[in-house]
C-alpha cells in the first residue's frame, strides 16, 4: 500500500480518513501497533479472522464505504476502486475518476449477480415464447389459452335466423369441391362423418356471419375428429371439402333447394399444362368447372396442384390424385374436385402435372360480382 494512500479505495488521506470513500485508516496503525507490543487484542483478532471472515452484517461500520454497498467476496481492507462519479462524505461536489481494473471488475460482478437472480424467469420466459410459437400443448398441440378460445368459440353466434326443426331426411358422400347451399346441398342442419382419408371442412356464410372449419382425421389428435354434429348450412353459404378427404353429410331436416343446376353453357373440357394462366383470356373462358388430373400422365407425381387466385384477392388451392392414386370408397371415387367458379380475370397456377378443366355438372347462376375487386 502506497504511503499516505487509503487501504481500501486508494484514495488520498487527511488526516488518516480517506477523502475518497471516508474510511478511517487510523485503526490499521492501531492494529499493527497491537501487533508490534505483542497485546491480546491483535491475537484474538488475529485468531477470529484465521478462522472465518465476518459475514456483511457483522463487518464494523468503519470498514464499509459509504459510497458503495458491499460485496461479499472481497477481504477486509482488500483494495477496491470506484467507478464513475463518487460523492465525498460532507461535501456537495463531486470528482470524477477513471474506473480502473478493481472498478471494473466488481461491475461485471454486480451484472452478473443481477442476470443470475433473474435467470430462472427469463428461462421462464423463453421457454414460453417457444411454447406460444411452436404451438406446444400436451393435449392438443395448441397453447392452453389457444385451446380453451378454440372450445369456447361459437361459431353461431351472431346468427338470427334458425333453420326449421322439420324438414326431409337427407343423405350424401362427398368429396374434395366447393358446394353452394341451396343448389348442390340443401339447406338443413348436418351431422358430418369421416369416410376415408384426412383433411377439413369449411363453412363460408357472410349473410350468416359464419365462418367456421372442422378437420377430420381417423388419429383424432390435436382437435381432431372422426364425425361432427350441429353442422348448420344456410342458403346461400358456401361448404368446401378439402382435397384427400371423403365425408358423409346427413340431416334429418333438409330444406327444399332454392335453385337447381341447370345445364352448363360451357361443353369443351380445357386442359391445362403444368404453368400459369388468366381465365376468359385464349382457351379458357369464365364458368364452372370440375377439375381433374391427366390420366395419362408423364411425370412420378401422381398428383396435380392447382392454386387459384380471383380478381378481389381470394385464394383458393387443391390438389387432384391421379387414377391410380385417387381416394375410393365403396360408394365414391374421389378423381376431381368439383363445382369450382372461375371467373374472367382469375388466375390459375398448375403444378406437378397436367389438369383438366370439365364444364360442371352443377352449374348454376353465379353471381361473377361476389369474386371482383371491390
Amino acid at each position: 500500500m502506497a504511503k499516505g494512500r487509503c487501504s481500501l479505495c486508494g484514495g488520498k488521506l487527511s488526516g488518516g480518513r480517506c477523502t475518497l470513500c471516508g474510511l478511517d485508516n487510523s485503526i490499521y496503525r492501531r492494529e499493527r501497533s497491537y501487533a508490534k507490543d505483542g497485546s491480546s487484542r491483535y491475537g484474538s483478532w488475529k485468531e477470529e479472522r484465521s478462522h472465518t471472515a465476518p459475514s456483511a452484517q457483522e463487518k464494523p461500520l468503519h470498514s464499509i464505504p459509504h459510497t458503495q454497498k458491499p460485496e461479499t467476496g472481497h477481504a477486509a481492507g482488500g483494495r477496491q476502486k470506484p467507478a464513475g462519479n463518487v460523492q465525498r462524505p460532507g461535501r456537495g461536489s463531486a470528482v470524477r475518476r477513471k474506473p480502473g481494473t478493481w472498478g471494473c471488475i466488481t461491475a461485471v460482478i454486480i451484472l452478473a449477480a443481477v442476470l443470475l437472480n433473474f435467470l430462472p424467469d427469463l428461462i421462464e420466459f423463453g421457454e414460453e415464447i417457444i411454447r406460444d410459437i411452436s404451438g406446444e400443448s400436451s393435449d392438443s398441440g395448441m397453447s392452453g389459452d389457444t385451446y380453451d378460445v378454440m372450445m369456447d368459440y361459437d361459431p353461431y353466434e351472431y346468427v338470427t335466423r334458425q333453420i326449421p326443426a322439420a324438414g326431409e331426411p337427407y343423405e350424401t358422400v362427398a368429396g374434395a369441391g366447393v358446394y353452394k347451399v341451396g343448389v348442390h346441398i340443401p339447406e338443413g342442419v348436418y351431422r358430418a362423418e369421416l369416410e376415408e382419408g384426412s383433411g377439413a371442412l369449411s363453412i363460408s356464410d357472410e349473410e350468416n356471419g359464419i365462418y367456421y372449419s372442422v378437420y377430420f382425421d381417423p388419429d383424432e389428435g390435436y382437435g381432431w375428429v372422426t364425425e361432427e354434429d350441429d353442422i348448420r348450412l344456410y342458403n346461400g353459404a358456401e361448404l368446401k371439402i378439402d382435397s384427400g378427404v371423403i365425408l358423409k353429410l346427413s340431416a334429418e331436416n333438409a330444406q327444399p333447394l332454392v335453385q337447381t343446376a341447370a345445364e352448363n353453357p360451357l361443353t369443351e373440357p380445357v386442359t391445362l399444362e403444368a404453368g400459369a394462366y388468366v381465365a376468359g383470356e385464349g382457351e379458357l373462358p369464365e364458368g364452372i368447372y370440375d377439375i381433374t388430373a391427366k390420366e395419362e400422365r408423364e411425370d412420378e407425381y401422381g398428383y396435380t396442384s392447382i392454386s387459384i387466385i380471383y380478381p378481389n384477392g381470394s385464394t383458393e388451392f387443391f390438389w387432384v390424385d391421379g387414377p391410380d392414386y385417387a381416394l375410393t370408397t365403396e360408394n365414391y371415387t374421389d378423381i376431381s374436385v368439383k363445382n369450382i367458379v372461375i371467373p374472367a380475370g382469375t388466375e390459375i397456377s398448375v403444378e406437378y402435372g397436367d389438369a383438366v378443366l370439365t364444364p360442371g355438372e352443377g352449374y348454376y347462376d353465379v353471381d361473377y360480382s361476389e369474386y371482383m375487386e371491390q
